[in-house]
């Protein structure tokens, strides 16, 4: 039995891959019953052995729980997909969770620094105060680069006290700020606390917004780790280069 399940690879075309929500939902529901038949085909395989060693194998109980377990087993092989099976579902879903997670990083936010002057501060922590690590430069850059993007704009007469920044930036702000800058005496702290007073607030609700909007690329991300693991598990059935898959499952939302 176990070698008719062993299809051989083969060159197996593969559907252009569109996202469909109902399609999406169908095989997350195979997915969980057939996860749940394998739980209980396991619990069954236990009390099998139970069985057999408290009774007997050629009892009439290890008999109906070996009918049983096979049952299960039918239905649990009728459940299994092949790789050729979800590879499109698979594909959809990843180009769909990219969109939504590009998408969501290349929204703009008006942050309220009050004034001139609490601008100036905040690039003065950017620049020369932040502490940041070989992973965290990166981002910190791209904040200095769109925070200076503002300078004019803070120069003009028109200037309202409201900068833009894109998502990450936001996140990088809000992180730098409360957790990796440090001061001396009671000085700085009164000056940093001034300027946390007054654009503290707009910048925690902005990063509060963000998390909420990360929310439907959080769904897809882990709409794609069960559809991956699924498809790891899958019987194979295509050819090499068709089974390779980049995840991106793990982009899902940077720490702040």
């Amino acid at each position: 039995m176990a070698k008719e399940k062993e299809e051989k690879v083969v060159e197996t075309a593969v559907q252009e891959a569109v996202y469909n929500k109902e399609e999406v939902a169908k095989v997350l529901d195979r997915i969980k019953t057939l996860e749940e038949k394998n739980t209980l085909l396991g619990k069954l395989d236990a009390e099998l052995q139970q069985i057999a060693q408290l009774k007997s194998a050629e009892s009439e109980e290890f008999a109906s729980k070996q009918a049983e377990r096979d049952a299960v087993k039918k239905e649990t092989e009728e459940l299994e997909f092949k790789q050729s099976e979800l590879k499109p579902v698979l594909d959809a879903v990843t180009k769909e969770f990219e969109r939504v997670l590009r998408d969501t990083e290349a929204h703009e936010y008006h942050i309220d620094v009050v004034s001139a002057k609490y601008y100036k501060q905040l690039r003065d922590y950017i620049e020369h105060d932040i502490a940041w690590t070989a992973e965290t430069s990166a981002p910190l850059v791209q904040l200095y680069h769109e925070f200076k993007a503002n300078a004019d704009w803070v120069k003009s007469t028109e200037f309202d006290g409201v900068i833009i920044l894109h998502t990450r930036p936001v996140l990088t702000l809000y992180d730098g700020v409360n957790k990796k800058l440090e001061g001396k005496g009671y000085f700085e702290a009164q000056r940093f606390f001034e300027l946390w007073t007054q654009v503290g607030k707009n910048i925690a609700d902005t990063v509060g917004e963000i998390r909420n909007a990360y929310t439907e690329a959080r769904e897809l991300g882990d709409t794609l780790n069960k559809i991956d693991t699924a498809f790891e598990h899958a019987i194979r059935d295509l050819a090499e280069e068709d089974e390779k898959h980049v995840s991106t499952k793990d982009e899902v939302e940077p720490e702040v």
